[in-house]
């Protein structure tokens, strides 16, 4: 008898608040409240807690996009705004009651419910939900040591892969004669460099000569002033012909010299983690800008995965 007295009593309490005149405002206000947490996650992006991070998935959040497509945000958004419908229409006269009565509930009300949709509007304002799938090229994730190698920069000084652990190193291969695909791979090297130096990021830019003959340290230290380059976050490495053929072949570059004097290359980027590991290697043209930005602030993240 005692249990179904207590059945009872919990039955007595649940109406009684059900019946309550402001049961309606409360239940509006956090269904508004919790549907503008499944916005807020992917706004905030890379920045949001880590307790944020199951409604991010929940809304396909792409943190190497850094976005996550609007249609199902949206969804979610609209199902919580049904949600305090249907609220409003079993409840609308204790609702007009309280509204009427009390100031601070008829202010914060419709400011907790407006909030979701303030905060999609925001979203795509701000890029972070797009109208379209957001997809990425197939990235795949390595945990490789990356070849080592010790050439020198463009000051003449040694330069190692395991000298930089501890930073996520963005390396690729030039020539400084090269009338075509380089120039805006460094473009895009020095501008991924300097994005994640001003968000902190622990990140150096290093570029390979494909043409040691021609550009030697002095070489490059003029090719370096023409560019505006900074020499310690993002360095042009040359050296003695043997070792940068073995950097060649660890690296599965394979440069071919024409008659002319062009060398054909591809156009990547490897990327290597903090503990010196081959994280991605990813075509330079396929890749977005802020993309790779978003792959080194992940990789700089990363403890020791």
């Amino acid at each position: 008898m005692s249990g179904l007295s207590a059945d009872r009593g919990l039955s007595r309490k649940l109406f009684a608040w059900l019946g309550h005149p402001y049961f309606p405002v409360v239940a509006a206000g956090l269904v508004g409240l919790w549907t503008a947490l499944f916005v807020i996650a992917p706004v905030l992006g890379e920045a949001a807690p880590s307790w944020l991070e199951p409604l991010q998935r929940l809304c396909g959040y792409n943190p190497v996009a850094g976005a996550a497509p609007l249609d199902r945000t949206a969804i979610l958004v609209t199902q919580g705004y049904l949600t305090i419908g249907v609220l409003g229409f079993l409840f609308w006269g204790d609702l007009r009651r309280v509204l009427a009565a009390d100031r601070s509930a008829a202010i914060i009300l419709p400011l907790t419910t407006a909030l979701p949709g303030l905060l999609l509007i925001a979203g795509v304002a701000t890029g972070r939900l797009t109208a379209f799938p957001v997809q990425t090229p197939a990235l795949t994730r390595q945990v490789t040591p990356a070849p080592d190698f010790a050439l020198v920069d463009q000051a003449g000084r040694p330069v190692s892969l395991s000298d930089l652990r501890g930073r996520v190193v963005v390396l690729t291969f030039f020539y400084a004669h090269c009338p075509d695909i380089c120039p805006p791979l460094l473009a895009r090297l020095r501008q991924v460099v300097a994005d994640a130096g001003q968000s902190g990021l622990p990140v150096v830019g290093l570029a390979i000569t494909l043409d040691p003959g021609r550009d030697t340290p002095s070489a490059l230290a003029g090719f370096a002033g023409q560019l505006g380059l900074d020499g310690d976050s993002l360095r042009l490495l040359s050296g003695p012909p043997g070792a940068l053929e073995a950097v060649y072949a660890a690296y599965g570059i394979d440069p071919s010299v024409l008659s002319n004097n062009l060398i054909v290359h591809p156009g990547r980027f490897y990327v290597i983690d903090r503990q010196g590991r081959l994280a991605y290697t990813l075509p330079a043209g396929d890749i977005p800008q802020p993309w790779l930005t978003n792959v080194i602030r992940l990789l700089a993240r990363e403890e020791n995965p």
